[in-house]
């Protein structure tokens, strides 16, 4: 029975051309009126009508065909009396192909022998290693002489994998003039898009991978690289986004990731960040470099609240875009209805900076006056220091002379008896005399000197 498998990637007419098969045992053919009327022919793919019964006979030995084509033990593809093409293989020549009994839907399986046989499609197939023998129409690479991975080549017919790459895979894209190539990257794959470029020379860039996109190349190991005009710059580990401007985003570290988007980069959730955040800031990339002016920050103004996120609820402490845009308007980001809707977080302590530069200066001045003081107060303690010592050098003396007084007290008090006691014995030498005048007085008169004193008697004799 012949083998018909199907791609639906083909219209239904171009089915109908590529399905009229008869049966002959142990092999499949195409019939020889369908092979002689495959003329040139343009197809939805870019391929001749040719090219289709080549590409159908290839797939459906694979197991993947686009429809029914014969392919017999030597490795031709297409009738029996005019083979299309040969069917390039390193080790499929010479062994057999047994077709007996398939049925609709089975492939073709390798077993190490000499004979392919057909089985069922199993899931644990559809990842096969192709290290055996390697399958395309023309060179596909030397995977299979190196035993290892057989190139995949998709999109494109100029798309291009060379004979220094294994495992590495075009899976579709590319253009007649800008194809995708792959050179010297094992393991490496270009998804999709146009002028694509993973190329490892003069070392290797084994396991890079661009996603797709115009005019991108990852040329280092396990690089990534996608979007637009991204270049991973030789550095290893790097990954690498371009936006669709014609500036050219190049990695500058291994290991880094590096995004070019002039749109801005939304995260709604949480990004941590173990090393530090840094933004271009060298005059290099600015232009008309001027003052702000805005003399006394008015940033102060703003207030911070507290605020649970509508989608997730999540509690949270920030600024309010509003708010902001009525204080300091060129912090806010405004959204597609020009709403305030984000808030340049980054500029907010920048805008500190005057008012951090007026307090410093405030705060010089006063560890000037500060200081100035401080030499004034050791100035004044340097006098207190003498005037004490004066003040201790009176304080002696005035204990001296108290002492003195004290001493010429205690003398005075001694005088001071001395003469009480003289004043005491002039009072009674007093007395005495006043008696003594009284006796006398007394004898003259009984002397019969009568009332004649006794100076007057003297004066007389």
């Amino acid at each position: 029975m012949g083998v018909s498998l199907q791609w639906s990637m083909v219209s239904p007419d171009q089915q109908e051309e590529v399905e009229n098969v008869h049966e002959s045992p142990g092999r499949a053919e195409v019939a020889p009126d369908t092979a002689a009327s495959a003329e040139p022919e343009d197809s939805p793919l870019g391929l001749s009508r040719r090219g289709m019964l080549v590409g159908g006979g290839l797939l459906g030995l694979l197991g993947l065909g686009m429809g029914s084509a014969g392919a017999d033990a030597s490795g031709q593809v297409g009738t029996t009396n005019d083979p299309l093409t040969n069917l390039h293989t390193e080790k499929l020549n010479g062994i057999s192909l047994d077709l007996n009994n398939a049925d609709d839907g089975q492939i073709l399986k390798y077993s190490g022998s000499t004979t392919l046989t057909h089985s069922d499609l199993e899931v644990s197939q559809l990842v096969t290693d192709m290290s055996a023998f390697e399958v395309g129409i023309g060179a596909t690479g030397g995977g299979a002489s190196r035993n290892q991975p057989s190139n995949i080549r998709g999109g494109h017919e100029a798309n291009n994998t060379d004979n220094n790459s294994f495992g590495a895979s075009i899976l579709g894209g590319g253009d007649p003039n800008e194809p995708n190539e792959i050179t010297r990257a094992d393991r490496s794959v270009i998804i999709g898009g146009q002028n694509n470029i993973i190329d490892g020379t003069p070392d290797n860039a084994d396991y890079a991978v661009i996603l797709g996109g115009l005019n991108n190349t990852a040329d280092a190991p396990h690089s990534l690289a996608s979007g637009k005009d991204a270049d991973t710059g030789g550095k290893q580990g790097s990954f690498v986004w371009g936006d669709s401007t014609d500036t050219t985003v190049t990695a500058s570290a291994e290991n880094e990731v590096r995004f070019q988007a002039g749109g801005g980069f939304v995260v709604e959730g949480t990004i941590t960040a173990t090393g530090t955040v840094t933004e271009n800031s060298s005059a290099r990339y600015k232009s008309n470099i001027r003052p702000l002016n805005r003399g006394r920050s008015s940033v102060l103004d703003l207030e911070p609240k507290k605020y649970e996120f509508n989608k997730t609820g999540n509690t949270n402490i920030g600024l309010i875009a509003e708010e902001v845009e009525e204080i300091l308007p060129e912090l806010v980001k405004y959204n597609e209805n020009d709403e305030p809707d984000a808030v340049n977080y980054s500029r907010v302590g920048m805008l500190l900076a005057p008012e951090v530069s007026e307090n410093r200066d405030r705060l010089e001045t006063i560890e000037a006056a500060r200081e100035e003081f401080e030499e004034t107060i050791e100035k004044l303690e340097v006098e207190l220091d003498a005037k004490d010592a004066r003040l201790a050098d009176q304080a002696d003396r005035i204990e001296h002379l108290e002492s003195t007084v004290e001493n010429k007290s205690i003398l005075l008090e001694g005088v001071q008896s001395v003469v009480d006691e003289k004043e005491a014995r002039i009072d009674e030498l007093e007395a005495e005399n006043t008696k003594l005048e009284t006796r006398l007085s007394a004898v003259e008169i009984e002397l019969g000197f009568g009332g004649v004193t006794a100076d007057a008697s003297v004066a007389d004799d």
